[in-house]
């Protein structure tokens, strides 16, 4: 049966208790949209000075309640027709309520907001205009975050796991006759539902945290642009604090009667994490809230850029604010941008899908220095190149995704020690591995001055001008031809430590260490005809390696059903250009996953560098097969002596000299 109550119909009147309640929700509301606009009327006057400050704090007060509903944004339109004078005369009756300027902690609060709705408000209207409102009202209702509730809707409509039903991915069997398969698809009972379970399996873990708000231990940033932004604790304390939050949250989550639980839920707690601090949520499935119409944050002349350049450029710096970098990376990535495409959407033959995500763009591909008679698949703004997951790119719309290419590229940037200090030149180099290393430079003061004349407009706010220099050559134009420099041919440079995607925290699976889908059966690897070597599979890994036989176990039981996405690969779990085995443990623990001495069924069995007798300088891996109760384990895998490049099972004694280093915990059989 449905949790959610019957609706009063028109003829019922509700009792005296219901319109108590109704009215005590609704003057809650109000305090609260009252309270904020007063606090930021009261910031304008202390700031701007008497009325004039007021009517602007009054303005950004507004703005911040509006975000918040389509009511809201009516409201607006409604009082537009509003003359000044009585504007100002509210304004000023405002100030008169509220003593003193608000502190910075409320203010920091309200840019806080903003962002968060901002953010999720874009991917949720993405499936419907009514999503964000219905949710937002849902979860105060039942008093759980609405950012978890819409991560469930956004994830679950991504991944479209086997069994969901309506908007909430309700799995019906799991939900044990507590709510019908008509009220599943109605996504306000829906949620209503889906919120009542989340509240009361809070109880035993949410509930229990000191602090049980989704943005615990954030760090608020102010970028050398001005930009406020919001992230991720770097003390040893503060991983604590969210490490157990994200514990306890993915616990509660993951108990939902959600399709695709509890491998989905490490997925729904990150995008709504990312949410509530003001970020992109990386677990949509290619594009992020930055897509789409961009707004412009000013004008510019640099470079006799089009329209359409110079929105790409704006979404460039966008997407280096929402992450909380400085001018430089904006600089970085734009240069590199205008070297290897002139800022235009290429598309490439050889990558299928692409043309149709070009909105017109070029066709490239084909003006590359490919040696040997490879072929291209570059694509996009950085040229970064896709085909499967041989490359750490990730997907095709990823790349063609002029927000989503940055972050990949970005994050690559970070993972470069001591980018700041290097020359624009030779980060970009360091990230693109280019066969042009110098040909960056002459784009470095036509990237200046883009970054100096527009301001980001999504993810952080309004930011006064970067004090940024540039000493290359001035007379480069966008309307020049690039030089074909080879683009991002592959992993990002040797001492790149990380994959591009690093900080998407999207695991594709279940951090929680479980399964979602049963292993397979002996020798039943796709490529155990292939000549060893020959070329690599589709998770970016030589064939008939032991690595890529267990990447095949790893997706066979992380619920991989053919024609999706392959959930483990070496892009996704951190492993992109560090396919050997010894770089397994580091990794995949480095996304979240447990390693540890325990063999349960279906975990990785891991050796580091000579880890054991017979063990070569890359490392190896195989998987548990079956834990004895003595302690022994069989181990299966592929490419170890004397089977080489061959399917063997090992029967391992606890304590063995060839026992595994190390047992990660990815996709564990139940």
């Amino acid at each position: 049966m449905s949790v959610t109550p019957p609706e009063p119909t028109e003829s019922a009147a509700p009792s005296t208790a219901a319109k108590a309640t109704t009215a005590a929700a609704g003057a809650v509301r109000a305090a609260r949209s009252v309270s904020s606009i007063a606090s930021s009327t009261a910031a304008g006057a202390a700031a701007g000075g008497g009325v004039p400050g007021a009517v602007v704090g009054l303005a950004k007060g507004l703005g911040t309640e509006i975000l918040k509903s389509r009511r809201g944004r009516k409201a607006l339109l409604t009082a537009v027709g509003i003359p000044l004078g009585v504007i100002v005369l509210v304004a000023a009756l405002i100030v008169g309520m509220v003593s003193g300027s608000p502190s910075s902690a409320t203010q920091a609060s309200t840019v806080h907001e903003s962002l968060t709705v901002t953010m999720a408000s874009a991917d949720l209207d993405k499936l419907g205009a009514q999503y964000y409102e219905v949710l937002r009202d849902v979860g105060e209702q039942r008093g759980v975050p609405w950012e978890v509730l819409g991560a469930i809707a956004q994830v679950e409509s991504v991944s479209t796991p086997d069994g969901a039903t309506g908007p909430m991915g309700i799995d019906l069997d799991k939900a044990d006759g507590k709510i019908t398969e008509t009220d599943a698809k109605d996504l306000t009972k829906a949620a209503s539902f889906i919120a009542a379970e989340l509240a009361a399996k809070a109880t035993t873990t949410v509930d229990n945290l000191p602090n049980r708000e989704l943005d615990v231990a954030a760090v608020d940033h102010t970028t050398d642009t001005g930009a406020m932004v919001r992230q991720e604790p770097s003390d040893d304390q503060g991983k604590a604090d969210a490490a157990e939050s994200r514990k306890q949250w993915v616990a509660a989550i993951g108990s939902l009667p959600l399709a695709g639980n509890p491998g989905a839920a490490d997925d729904i707690y990150t995008t709504a994490r990312q949410w509530a601090l003001g970020q992109a949520s990386s677990c949509t499935g290619g594009g992020t809230a930055l897509d789409g119409d961009v707004a412009m944050g000013g004008t510019t002349s640099a470079g006799d850029l089009n329209a359409k350049q110079k929105k790409y450029a704006q979404a460039i710096i966008n997407q280096t604010a929402a992450m909380g970098l400085p001018s430089k990376a904006a600089i970085i990535a734009i240069s590199t941008a205008l070297q290897e495409s002139t800022l235009q959407m290429y598309w490439n033959a050889a990558v299928p899908g692409s043309k149709e995500l070009s909105d017109g763009g070029p066709q490239g591909g084909f003006d590359l220095v490919n040696l040997g008679g490879a072929v291209s698949y570059s694509v996009g703004l950085f040229q970064q190149q896709v085909h499967g997951a041989v490359f750490p790119w990730g997907t095709v719309q990823d790349a063609m995704s002029p927000t989503r290419s940055a972050m990949f590229f970005l994050n690559a940037l970070k993972a470069i020690p001591g980018w700041e200090s290097l020359p624009v030149t030779v980060a970009a180099q360091r990230v693109q591995s280019s066969a042009f290393p110098e040909a960056y430079a002459k784009w470095e003061p036509i990237a200046t001055q883009l970054v100096h004349d527009l301001k980001p407009t999504v993810g952080a706010t309004p930011s006064p001008d970067p004090t940024a220099t540039a000493s290359a050559d001035p007379s480069a134009t966008a309307t020049s031809s690039p030089e074909p420099t080879g683009g991002a041919t592959g992993a990002p440079a040797a001492d790149t430590p990380a994959s591009a995607a690093d900080s998407s925290g999207c695991s594709g699976g279940g951090v929680t260490g479980i399964g979602t889908g049963a292993s397979g059966k002996d020798d039943d690897y796709p490529y155990k005809s292939a000549e060893p070597d020959s070329f690599a599979d589709p998770w970016g890994l030589y064939v008939t390696e032991c690595v890529s036989f267990v990447a095949w176990r790893m997706n066979q039981q992380m619920g991989w059903k053919k024609g999706a996405d392959y959930p483990f690969t070496m892009a996704k779990m951190n492993l992109a250009g560090r396919g050997n085995a010894q770089y397994w443990r580091d990794g995949l623990t480095s996304k979240g996953y447990k390693a540890d001495n325990d063999p349960t069924p279906g975990s990785i069995a891991w050796y580091g560098s000579y880890g054991a007798p017979g063990i070569g300088e890359a490392g190896h891996v195989g998987e548990v097969k079956k834990k004895y109760p003595d302690g022994s384990i069989d181990m299966e895998q592929y490419n170890a002596g004397p089977k080489w490049h061959a399917y063997s099972v090992w029967h391992l004694p606890k304590g063995a000299a060839n026992w595994p280093n190390a047992f990660i915990h990815v996709a564990d059989l139940k």
